[in-house]
């Protein structure tokens, strides 16, 4: 299986785009999904990836109430069929950008299935009380 890793540091144009590094753009392919993710980041999944996500969240949701809560959340934070063009810009539609600060250093990580797009101080927060967690789950077993 092929997979998103690492981290790169982006920036957007002054047409909300970002270039996807040219490691990254073939596993992402043409054609993505942009969502707000919970965790305070834009999630990035290539197409594929979200439309499987959705199915088996959706084929929950009939019968679990928190399934459906969460794909009414996907379904309103998010953009899909977003094109990534030759040249590897993905345009960040303003209806999601409205919800993400654009502003101070950015980057783009791989989370193993999907890219994720931070504010690098969120970015580093975020991973540190992580970290944290981890470790202490970790002494606990």
């Amino acid at each position: 299986m092929q997979r998103f890793s690492g981290n790169h540091p982006i920036s957007i144009d002054e047409k909300n785009r970002i270039v996807i590094p040219s490691r990254w753009r073939t596993l992402l392919g043409e054609e993505v999904t942009i969502q707000l993710s919970q965790k305070g980041c834009l999630s990035i999944y290539p197409q594929a990836t979200y439309d499987a996500l959705f199915e088996k969240i959706n084929a929950r949701a009939e019968s679990d109430m928190l399934s459906r809560r969460e794909l009414e959340y996907l379904s309103q934070y998010t953009e899909e069929y977003q094109a990534v063009d030759r040249s590897g810009r993905l345009l960040i539609p303003n209806d999601v950008k409205g919800y993400f600060a654009f502003e101070g250093e950015l980057l783009l990580t791989g989370t193993i299935d999907k890219l994720e797009l931070w504010r690098k101080e969120d970015h580093t927060r975020f991973y540190a009380s992580e970290r944290d967690f981890i470790m202490e789950s970790r002494d606990k077993r």
